[in-house]
């Protein structure tokens, strides 16, 4: 019989934070890649350059980040999409997050082709379910840095639902929500499984919620303040270069105690020589872990709810809570879930390496691109699908040469089934090469060879870059992945586009639901796609110019695009900007006049545009800039400038908090329908204990970078419900500022 060829992708790449993964599908299941240095399931997630120039990836790049860390990084995958580069002092190289990751993707690569031989160009990789666009790119700019010619991307928690999927029955279903904490991120989904399809409910998540954050707060919190009392060391920080090393040692240390106490009860870290005659002891204890872990899983939990709500369910509606990612193997993290939930929790695969597994059973749906066959010889094209439970399948399909104009007349295909090397269909092509099959199905696995011959019923050569088999899985389908957060155009009183019929002034002599009007009125976010969205998805919407462009001038039409939930736009993430202005239109522009917008997201979450103007018959597309970083550039390198922002939201919110929870005023204000929305909205922060979570990110971002994002949109959040509930207590005529 001839060798087995799948057309399929099969290989998928879990590239995590602190750890990476690959794995590959095989038919049947999903197996794992081992490193090829170590042969261990995982490659740490780390870069280390010599003084030679030379890049090390994984184990010695891991242990170069505690023993010389001005040479080695780790944990990079934090800062994708952002403008965060790396300083590697021996070699004196400056590489940005794209890079490393570009690097680690290589070795991980030469993993692939160590084990099975295959030099892979395409590939799935997994990102964070709340990945907003901006590091949605990066990670494909990423694989494409590593050689990769095709990439496709799902969201990780889906790829673990997809794994469990596989073990699914005919019958499943039930509703799972998937508790992704890892080393650097948290992702939640809600994810159905509805007897055929894996359908994806919901999502949410942090991009900076993780391992690495315990492991930096225990540093922060016990050993800093122990090694500055015994040394009097006023200048020990973590942003101080001279102890780069002496932290990084700490934070290895802090991981090794949490891991120990989640069995412990108490655990003593001793680190001989942290200095030249300083040893370090500091005790801790399992009371402290959880201390140090709290506001964290509450967190966590406030976005378990969050998606619950959204889709109207209650917690006693799921069936199971699966847990992926390293954080979840503490014994600690299990008993928060389990009083919090009161589900049964799924970890039957390893959390490790489960979001691997699942994407590698989704790349063994996608049809691989392969060259143009070679003279002579010949290929095939086939279109069915993969995985479900039918009985049955139909199989589209062609076969063509190198030689457009060849006719396969009096030629045919056979599909023998490879369990038994049983002949099953015979059937003709077309003129053309097109041909259909109807295969029976009947184990769980089935795979079929397809052979070609000639009229003279000789066997023909199928090209070795082309497909030659069938093969189909009984499970679950993947199904359609979900936009993780809705994408906006931002349109204020000054913007230079305007949609007809909106915006209309609140009458407030009339009976109405003064919230909804309010977003009606003052919602900037015009949203063109919504989370939740099933893509791939495409949307046009018609905008209006609000001023003349003439031909040659400076004057512009500017689209500025973000991806959030907020009220106002611009507290949103901002993914980029279209600038189309005098020196690019062929003609004058009138006032008033039309342009189309048309926006898709395609199966990786991958944005893709176009401007459309009728009136000059001139499309524009390819120009959209995604690199600004214009939202938070100012903060990047001076915390004073976030520290400002800070206290000026928790002096607005201070102000308001204290009015909503003055009982004297809630009980004359009780009832009034302007004033209730400020009463729900103070209530929910402090429920969260949103502000005590903001403080323990404006404590890491003094020496983290990183942490400077999500301190951000912690702010911008409270500033547009602050914004919300300043405008409701204006209408109601309440000065509060006294």
């Amino acid at each position: 019989m001839n060798e087995i060829r799948r057309s399929t992708v099969d290989f998928a790449i879990d590239l995590g934070t602190s750890d990476s993964v690959i794995a590959y599908f095989n038919g049947k299941g999903s197996q794992i890649i081992k490193n090829h240095l170590t042969g261990e399931d995982h490659t740490p997630s780390a870069v280390f350059i010599d003084d030679s120039g030379e890049i090390h990836i994984g184990k010695t790049a891991k242990d170069a980040v505690i023993k010389n860390p001005a040479n080695a990084v780790s944990e990079f995958k934090l800062n994708m999409g952002f403008p965060i580069p790396f300083h590697f002092e021996d070699a004196n190289k400056r590489m940005f997050p794209e890079q490393l990751s570009a690097e680690l993707l290589k070795d991980l690569k030469k993993s692939i082709f160590r084990q099975t031989g295959q030099n892979v160009e395409e590939i799935v990789i997994t990102v964070p379910a709340n990945s907003n666009p901006l590091k949605t790119r990066a990670t494909k700019e990423a694989a494409e840095l590593a050689g990769f010619k095709s990439v496709y991307l799902i969201l990780e928690p889906v790829a673990a639902a997809i794994a469990y999927g596989l073990r699914a029955r005919k019958d499943d279903n039930g509703i799972w929500m998937v508790y992704d904490l890892g080393g650097g991120t948290f992702d939640v989904s809600l994810v159905k499984a509805n007897g055929q399809e894996i359908e994806k409910l919901a999502t949410s998540g942090e991009d900076n919620l993780g391992g690495k954050f315990f492991d930096w707060k225990i540093v922060d919190d016990h050993f800093t303040p122990k090694v500055i009392e015994d040394l009097n060391l006023s200048d020990f920080r973590r942003d101080n270069p001279k102890y780069l090393k002496a932290f990084s040692i700490l934070k290895n240390e802090a991981e090794k105690a949490k891991i120990a106490l989640s069995d412990l009860d108490e655990y003593e870290v001793t680190i001989e020589s942290l200095f030249d005659s300083y040893d370090f002891k500091c005790a801790l204890t399992k009371e402290d872990l959880i201390d140090v872990m709290k506001p964290f899983m509450k967190t966590t939990f406030n976005h378990c709810h969050e998606i619950l709500e959204e889709c109207d369910l209650a917690v006693d509606d799921l069936e199971r809570i699966i847990l992926v990612g390293g954080s979840t193997l503490s014994p600690l993290l299990r008993d928060s879930l389990r009083n919090e939930f009161n589900r049964p929790l799924e970890y039957g695969i390893n959390p490790l390496t489960v979001v691997a597994e699942g994407a590698s059973i989704y790349a063994g749906t996608i049809e691989r691109k392969f060259p143009e066959p070679q003279k002579h010889k010949f290929a095939l094209i086939l279109d069915y699908e993969k995985i479900g439970f039918k009985d049955n399948m139909d199989i589209k399909g062609k076969a063509f040469s190198l030689d457009g104009n060849f006719s396969f007349l009096d030629y045919h295909i056979e599909a023998i089934r490879t369990i038994d090397n049983e002949l099953v269909k015979r059937q003709d092509l077309d003129m053309d090469g097109n041909f259909k099959l109807n295969l029976d199905l009947a184990d769980d696995y089935n795979e079929f060879l397809i052979n070609i011959y000639d009229e003279n019923e000789k066997l023909v050569e199928i090209d070795e870059n082309s497909p030659n088999s069938i093969a189909y899985t009984k499970a679950i389908n993947p199904g359609c992945n979900i936009l993780p957060s809705s994408i906006c155009l931002y349109l204020d009183e000054d913007s230079s586009l305007e949609l007809r019929n909106v915006n209309e002034w609140i009458d407030l002599d009339s009976d109405v639901d003064y919230v909804n009007d309010y977003s009606k009125r003052f919602n900037s976010s015009h949203v063109i796609l919504s989370k939740g969205d099933k893509i791939p998805i495409s949307k046009k919407e018609v905008f209006y110019t609000t001023e003349s462009i003439k031909k040659g001038d400076d004057d512009a039409i500017r689209f500025s695009f973000y991806c959030g939930e907020l009220i106002m736009a611009n507290y949103n993430t901002l993914l980029g900007e279209m600038v189309i202005d005098g020196n690019d239109v062929m003609d004058d522009l009138p006032k008033g006049s039309e342009i189309e917008l048309n926006l898709s997201v395609d199966e990786s979450n991958l944005i893709n545009f176009e401007a459309f103007i009728p009136y000059l018959r001139q499309s524009f597309s390819n120009s959209f800039i995604f690199n600004n970083y214009n939202n938070y550039n100012s903060y990047l390198d001076n915390y004073d400038n976030l520290k400002d922002k800070y206290e000026e939201t928790i002096l607005r919110y201070n102000r308001i908090r204290d009015f909503a929870l003055d009982e004297d005023k809630i009980g004359i204000h009780k009832g009034n329908n302007i004033l209730d929305r400020i009463f729900e909205n103070i209530d929910e922060i402090e429920k969260k204990e949103t502000i005590s979570y903001l403080n323990v990110l404006m404590d890491m971002a003094k020496y983290d970078k990183i942490a400077i994002y999500p301190s951000l949109e912690y702010l911008n959040y409270l500033n547009d419900v602050l914004d919300e509930c300043r405008f409701f207590l204006s209408i109601a005529h309440l000065d509060i500022s006294k």
